[in-house]
């Protein structure tokens, strides 16, 4: 027997009753726009903004024992993978996003002075599944006893086609799906012909047809068979003659930087020796 989808209206109206309480609510403000969230089963009106619904956790706010910094993780949903392909499209800028999480009271939300702002600060790492992504955030609170610092890590620091990082990353290719292109790989003869793997870590964005505005990372692509595969597939397989535009990534290693001939401004610690452990020498 199949799950019921649709909830009977007067049933969703007294789940709505029931869920009368503190509601949290998350604002990421990245540099192409704010993406909200409530926690809630339906969407929240407030403060002249439309707060999508998703289910969400988070963890207690603790302090960092050496600098004493409030942080916390911040688990949503990823079901319909909403939240991963934003992820996708701002992936290079999301460390250091500023992230607000407030509690509203649904019976007040005709003003914006009604609110508790309980966590204020940036996205200090992340992950994600299918099921899931979890942000790792820290707080403004204590701000300035953060010291400047590059980490020690092999990979570059620097965002791909930023400033610092020197390479131009341009517009991107235009092309458009070709037969045997599926929901995971993108077929197009005429436009990804490079060598193996040339557009790994970059991301194709659909511009036309069903899939208009999906956009995923790139996990491989392939010179004999003139396609990329995408890291999530989307959410169904492209019709022959939709458009896409294709930008290169970068995978943040020393060897990247010198296929790019970038190598001069790679920051990094690519010599760093590896964990050597008793036994296995």
């Amino acid at each position: 027997m199949a799950l019921e989808r649709v909830l009977n209206a007067t049933f969703l109206a007294r789940l709505r009753e029931m869920a009368i309480a503190p509601c949290p609510l998350v604002a990421f403000y990245f540099g192409s726009g704010t993406v909200r969230y409530a926690a809630h089963i339906a969407d929240v009106i407030w403060d002249s903004q439309t707060w999508n619904a998703r289910g969400m956790r988070m963890e207690p706010i603790e302090q960092d024992l050496d600098l004493m910094i409030p942080k916390t993780t911040l688990h949503i949903d990823n079901v319909d993978e909403a939240v991963s392909g934003y992820i996708t499209a701002n992936e290079d800028t999301i460390v250091g996003t500023r992230v607000v999480i407030y509690v509203v009271d649904l019976e007040l939300l005709g003003s914006a002075d009604y609110k508790l702002i309980i966590f204020d600060g940036t996205v200090h790492d992340f992950e994600v599944s299918l099921a899931k992504c979890t942000f790792y955030l820290r707080s403004y609170l204590d701000i300035d006893r953060i010291v400047p610092y590059f980490h020690y890590q092999q990979n570059c620091i620097w965002e791909f086609g930023s400033n610092y990082c020197g390479y131009n990353i341009g517009a991107g290719s235009n092309g458009a799906a070709d037969a045997g292109s599926t929901a995971s790989t993108i077929v197009d003869v005429s436009l990804l012909t490079q060598a193996d793997n040339y557009w790994r870590c970059g991301v194709i964005e659909f511009t036309s047809g069903s899939l208009d505005g999906e956009i995923r990372e790139i996990l491989s692509s392939d010179q004999a068979a003139k396609s990329v595969t995408v890291e999530y597939p989307f959410s169904a397989a492209p019709n022959v003659g939709d458009t896409f535009n294709v930008k290169i990534g970068c995978g943040k290693t020393v060897a990247d930087c010198v296929d790019r001939s970038n190598d001069a401004n790679f920051v990094g610690f690519h010599c760093m020796p590896s964990l050597i452990e008793p036994g296995n020498v």
